[in-house]
């Protein structure tokens, strides 16, 4: 099924039960915050998923910039010390999924956590969410057609 979705399909949802990171980890994902997939079917270096997943977190960080973030490698953006993003990239037959979970409107996390959200560290003013999904798919695709060497 995976392989008949048009590339940069952008499959969204409120809220995840099951929302995961690397094998044993989990992501807390409560309603406010950003969780989305993106398929894209890879046309340079299929089995490149680091490029791909620092593309993601590349498009991410610039984003947000103005609260400084940084690239933890592989897959992690923090604010400081605690993390607000994070990234998997995974294969489907001849797609790419790039999951990503950023921490955008959630006020507190439980204390095991150690992370942040766009919201706390903008002293409590919450962000458009369809706003700041427009603006990192916009900086997506500049910085994958960048990586393919198509000129836009």
């Amino acid at each position: 099924m995976a392989n008949q979705v048009p590339e940069w399909t952008t499959v969204l949802a409120e809220s995840q039960i099951k929302g995961r990171g690397k094998p044993g980890s989990f992501w807390y994902s409560p309603p406010g915050g950003l969780y989305f997939s993106v398929i894209l079917k890879p046309r340079k270096n299929p089995q490149d998923l680091a490029s791909i997943t620092r593309i993601m977190a590349d498009a991410v960080a610039r984003a947000i910039g103005d609260l400084d973030p940084h690239i933890k490698l592989p897959n992690d953006i923090l604010i400081g010390d605690k993390k607000v993003c994070g990234i998997l990239t995974e294969r489907s037959g001849e797609n790419l999924i790039i999951g990503i979970g950023l921490n955008v409107n959630t006020a507190e996390f439980p204390p095991e956590l150690k992370a942040t959200s766009l919201m706390i560290e903008n002293q409590g003013k919450a962000l458009d969410l369809k706003e700041l999904l427009q603006k990192i798919l916009a900086n997506l695709k500049e910085e994958y057609f960048k990586y393919l060497g198509i000129k836009v």
